[in-house]
């Protein structure tokens, strides 16, 4: 059974040369379903569902993105709780996942998180977002409309962010997608973009903000409201991962006293967005809560703001550190910002290639 499920995956990449794959491939998907099932307590489907190819048609297609269409791989992950209540992740059952992630350097999973961990977690975005802490930024200037804000290292302060980042289905699944033998929290970003915002997101790659280098680095990004391209739905540039490129940092804002700091790195410049969405095709995840993208801290990204007038778009962004990640000691991270690192639970005192870990960075 498995390894006819390979075949079919390998048959179906195959036949992905353009939009008129679409409907062909939702066809043959419905007389062909590849699942991959094993065992006690979790298990993986992976299919090109109905939905998932709609959507990420018409977020290519409203990305001014033309005729350069592409299908994205959705996986989904139906979980049950074993009988002590924790959680095991096969490897083997995400296999197809991660591959879509190294060769995109973008991913999405489907149903990682329950109805539980979601209402949890709005719940405590509205705490948090309802007493800013120190390190809160509000990228939306005063007067306009929407609000966008975030926070940092949220986890250190709120005992429901810290369940979600050490105790919830997302460490197993960050281990096995970088298959590592140890994994470490990095740290987690808030981002809620309420409606009617206007902010962009601008496109970035995330390692060249951090003071971490390593392959065995990466990003979950964790929906608590359906996302969409006119909510804010992240775009992707496919493949930009796997081009070398360490690109200067951009400030979210004007205002975020993060731009004085990000000059000091004196990095290759970022293109433009014309020369980014020229040279690559754009992949776009439209996600309902519960669902989990992945992506590479070197992929290029980028997310409009909220326009629509009712949806919110409340979102955690989790980082992961596996085996080879390292302290990358380089001037201008984030972390050099007074009010970040005053909030953190010890000083940050790592040699260049030192192994992160304390307090700070506690082991999953």
């Amino acid at each position: 059974m498995r390894r006819r499920a390979r075949r079919h995956l390998r048959a179906q990449r195959r036949r992905l040369p353009g939009p008129l794959a679409a409907h062909s491939l939702r066809r043959r998907r419905a007389r062909h379903p590849a699942t991959v099932r094993q065992g006690g307590t979790v298990w993986l489907t992976w299919r090109l569902s109905k939905k998932t190819d709609v959507n990420v048609i018409n977020c290519l297609r409203r990305a001014g993105n033309g005729g350069n269409m592409m299908l994205a791989s959705d996986f989904r992950l139906e979980s049950r709780r074993a009988a002590m209540g924790g959680w095991n992740m096969i490897d083997d059952s995400i296999a197809t996942a991660r591959i879509a992630y190294r060769r995109d350097g973008a991913a999405v999973i489907r149903d990682v998180l329950d109805t539980g961990w979601i209402e949890r977690m709005r719940a405590a975005v509205e705490r948090v977002i309802s007493a800013p802490s120190a390190s809160a930024v509000e990228y939306t200037p005063g007067g306009a409309p929407g609000r966008y804000v975030g926070d940092f290292f949220v986890w250190m302060r709120d005992a429901d962010f810290r369940a979600l980042m050490l105790e919830s289905p997302l460490p197993a699944l960050a281990q096995s997608l970088m298959q590592s033998q140890e994994t470490r929290l990095f740290y987690d970003q808030l981002l809620v973009k309420e409606p009617g915002t206007r902010e962009e997101t601008p496109w970035h790659q995330d390692l060249p903000y951090w003071p971490v280098k390593g392959e065995d680095v990466l990003s979950l990004w964790v929906p608590l409201d359906p996302v969409r391209l006119e909510t804010g739905a992240v775009q992707y540039a496919r493949g930009s991962h796997a081009e070398g490129h360490f690109y200067a940092p951009r400030a979210f804002s004007a205002g975020s006293g993060f731009a004085d700091l990000y000059a000091r790195m004196n990095l290759e410049p970022l293109p433009s967005e014309a020369e980014i969405r020229d040279r690559h095709e754009i992949l776009c995840f439209e996600t309902q809560p519960g669902d989990v993208v992945v992506h590479h801290p070197l992929a290029l990204h980028y997310s409009a703001g909220n326009l629509s007038p009712t949806v919110r778009r409340r979102a955690i962004a989790i980082r992961y550190l596996g085996d080879d990640a390292r302290w990358d000691a380089r001037p201008g991270t984030f972390v050099e910002k007074e009010s970040i690192r005053t909030g953190l639970l010890a000083p940050l005192d790592f040699a260049d290639g030192a192994r992160l870990d304390g307090p700070n960075f506690p082991r999953c």
